[in-house]
Formats: structure tokens, sequence, C-alpha cells
């Protein structure tokens, strides 16, 4: 309604108010310094904003492990912070941390999801990759891993999200006994999923549900022919060292512009990867308005 300073108001008191009755080291308490954080953002506050995400951050990392979405919307939205107020290099390390993290909660993701659910983050994941290749963009010399870790993010999307799991699926319902495993395996991960959004303390069986996933798995690799290649994901250094002599790997992407702000541009760039490279090669190619 942009009604802020009412907004700031309210947030106050719920923070006073958490804080009375859960003490500093909660999530709920981090919950509600990000939401305050954020309204100061958009009140053109940075310190105060700045602050608050800084302690929301230290609070979700002790009750959460940095294993956690929450911990990861908070080290996201601090990078934007940080963007907007021009410390490229306070930004970036938090982008990548980011990156690496929705990417490993995909993956789990997969194990338990449906593919109507899954097709769903994947879409979130995509739209979150638009920030890291403007960022490439803007800041090409902020870190000389930025190229290899954009061909990773593009061949995981292109490859493992979008068929890899459902090459897993099939390959498990073609055998009665390693359907009933694959079903089992699949409710174990959704029963971690429910106990790692929980605080740390209060998570139950953890240990021994990871223990009977990483068993059962391993059995699925050895009995169903396939299955570990599917769930593997590739990394540039193995499309590199595939390539023969004149040969190249070439991954085209789009992405929309963020300032961090997203903006109407689309761009398009190339990810270039020749034998013996040291590291892929991200080119700039246009504007998508100007092909």
């Amino acid at each position: 309604m942009g009604r802020s300073e009412l907004a700031e108001t309210h947030l106050t008191e719920a923070k006073t108010i958490r804080e009375k009755t859960l003490g500093k080291e909660h999530p709920d308490y981090a919950n509600t310094l990000e939401d305050l954080a954020i309204l100061y953002q958009k009140m053109k506050r940075p310190e105060a904003a700045l602050a608050l995400h800084l302690e929301a951050k230290t609070v979700f990392e002790k009750t959460y492990s940095k294993a956690h979405p929450r911990y990861e919307e908070c080290i996201r939205n601090l990078a934007v912070l940080y963007q907007k107020q021009g410390k490229s290099e306070l930004a970036g390390p938090l982008i990548l941390e980011s990156n690496q993290l929705q990417r490993s909660f995909l993956v789990q993701s997969t194990r338990y999801l449906s593919e109507r659910e899954q097709a769903a983050y994947a879409a979130s994941f995509s739209t979150d990759l638009d920030g890291l290749f403007s960022f490439a963009k803007q800041k090409p010399a902020a870190n000389t891993q930025l190229p290899s870790i954009l061909f990773d993010n593009t061949i995981f999307y292109k490859g493992f999200l979008l068929t890899a799991s459902n090459q897993v699926r099939r390959l498990a319902l073609r055998d009665t006994a390693a359907t009933r495993q694959y079903e089992l395996l699949t409710a174990f991960h959704r029963r971690l999923a429910q106990q790692y959004v929980k605080p740390i303390a209060e998570r139950e069986g953890v240990a021994v549900l990871e223990q009977q996933a990483n068993e059962l798995e391993k059995d699925l690799v050895r009995k169903v022919a396939g299955f570990g290649q599917a769930i593997r994901q590739v990394s540039w250094q193995e499309v590199r060292d595939k390539l023969q002599p004149g040969e190249a790997a070439i991954e085209f992407v789009h992405y929309r512009y963020r300032t961090p702000e997203e903006t109407d541009s689309v761009f398009y760039s190339a990810l270039v990867l020749l034998p013996g490279d040291a590291a892929p090669r991200f080119i700039q190619l246009c504007e998508e308005q100007s092909l």
C-alpha cells in the first residue's frame, strides 16, 4: 500500500515481541529481521538494512546451518544490497554461494518432487541464473572462475535438471524390485526434506535416514544399469576432455538483465570451450531486440 512508516512500526513491534518471547537466537526472530531489512532497502535506508541482514545471516547459520533455503535467501538479499551500493567485491562471493546452494537444493528436490513440482522449482532456478549471468556481464573480471561456474550451471540446467531426473525414474520403473526400492528411496528423501527445513535442534532421525537413503541409492546404482550415470553431474572439464582437435563446445544462453533490479532487456551470450582451454570463455553477443 506504500505505507512504509506504518509497516516499519509494526515490524519493529514484532521484532521486540519475538526477541522477548523467543530470544535473539531463534529463526522466527531472524525472519522478522529479514522482513524489516527488506523494508529498509525499499525505504532507501541501506545501512539500517545491512545491519539487520548480517544479524539474520548469523542467526540462520547457527539455527538452520548454511544448507537451508532461509540462509540462502538471506545471503541473496544481502548480495543485492551490496550490488546497489556498488560493492561488487562483497556481492560476488555471496552470489556464487547462493548459486551453489540453489543447485544443491535442486538436486535434492529431484529425488522426491513430482515432475510438475520439479518444473516449477526449475523455473525459479532459471530466474535466479539471470542474476548470475547479469553479474558476469557487469563485472567480467570480478572472479576468474565465473565462466567455469556459468558453463557448469548451463549444462546442469539443460542436462541434469531437465532430463536426468526423468531418466532416473524411467530406469527404476523397468524392474518391479527396483521400482519398490526407488519408491522407498523417494520416501526417505521426502522425510529428510521435512527434517531439513526445521531448526537443527528440532530435527529427528536425520543421521539414520541419510544412511538408509545412501545405502539404498548405492544398491540401485549396482542393480539398475545406467542409474549411476543418470544421477551424475557433468563438469565443464569433462566436456573439454572429450573434445577432439578442431572441435569446440558452445553453449548459447539468454537471460533477462538485472542491475540487480529486473529490467526489460534480454541479452544473448555464448560460452565457448576449446580443447586444452584452462577455462571456458564467456562471450557477449547482443541484446535480443537487435537480432
